[in-house]
């Protein structure tokens, strides 16, 4: 804006105004008003009895673009004009409403995650299964978390499929939607389950034994953790087919996000923790204003 005069006034009416709304910047240099009155730039000050007047200008487009934009003047007896420009004001609510998304979205705790494991990254497979993939998304609504999971071998139906959850999780948790048939319980070697170095306390799903592709669904309050799986199918020339997370039975504090941390699942969690991704909304909403301010001091200088 420094440096210019607008042109081009036209379509004024005066409407009697406050003077505690006489905060509108004075224009750089001496401009016409409606009325034909010309204005000489002085310092700020509170006008007594202003009046407003709205009018329409037309702006270079490199300062406001090509269309026509509407301005305020403060006049007094021809005097003195106070010019706002109302363009920056829209700018100004179109970043508040931005920011007053961003705080409804981390409000409601909305998320979404996604990632996968396989052989090579993550995943061990038996000779069978050291292509296996699964893959998943989880993404949440209002405090609601749903884990979207898909394994998927290149050999060897899948027979039995499980997924950890903490230790406090209880069938009180597992919403509708979950896919059915699971089974809530503690697994290791011992009971089933060939070749896993650790144990589970998870939720298992035995499947038909006929496909090379099974997804899972699982519904719950429960937010994200980085947490173990494993698969199973029978014997490929006398040794078992299986597969699971290459840090199964370790623990890490790697953030919530997306990828596998290094060799786990997201896998429901222990209670309410908070989320991390809207909180970083927050921070860029935060940012986002201060950004206005300083740019809002700039073009007042």
């Amino acid at each position: 804006m420094k440096g210019y005069s607008p042109s081009n006034i036209s379509s004024a009416k005066p409407h009697p105004i406050s003077s505690r709304h006489v905060v509108h910047r004075t224009p750089p240099r001496p401009i016409t008003t409606p009325n034909g009155d010309k204005t000489e730039q002085k310092p700020p000050k509170t006008l007594k009895n202003p009046t407003l007047v709205v009018f329409t200008i037309t702006c270079p487009p490199a300062i406001l673009g090509p269309k026509k934009r509407m301005c305020a003047g403060i006049i007094r007896n021809g005097e003195e004009t106070k010019i706002h420009w109302i363009e920056r004001g829209f700018a100004m609510k179109k970043l508040l409403i931005a920011v007053i998304f961003l705080v409804f979205v981390a409000g409601n705790s909305w998320a979404t995650y996604t990632g996968s494991i396989t052989g090579g990254d993550g995943l061990f497979g038996t000779d069978g299964w050291s292509t296996a993939v699964l893959d998943w998304e989880v993404s949440s609504d209002n405090d609601i978390w749903t884990y979207n999971y898909t394994f998927t071998v290149v050999d060897k139906a899948i027979s039995h499929l499980l997924f950890e959850v903490s230790d406090t999780f209880t069938a009180d948790n597992i919403l509708a939607g979950t896919t059915e048939g699971y089974q809530l319980d503690a697994y290791d070697s011992s009971n089933g389950n060939p070749g896993m170095p650790g144990s589970i306390q998870g939720l298992k799903w035995d499947v038909s034994g006929m496909f090379l592709s099974e997804s899972i669904t699982i519904v719950t309050d429960r937010p994200p953790m980085w947490g173990d799986f494993y698969a199973k199918d029978g014997k490929d020339s006398g040794d078992w087919v299986f597969a699971y997370n290459t840090e199964l039975g370790t623990d890490t504090f790697a953030p919530i996000g997306d990828g596998n941390a290094g060799g786990w699942a997201l896998v429901p969690d222990t209670g309410s923790a908070p989320v991390p991704e809207p909180g970083t909304m927050l921070l860029l909403g935060a940012g986002l204003i201060g950004l206005a301010g300083v740019s809002r001091k700039k073009i007042r200088k």
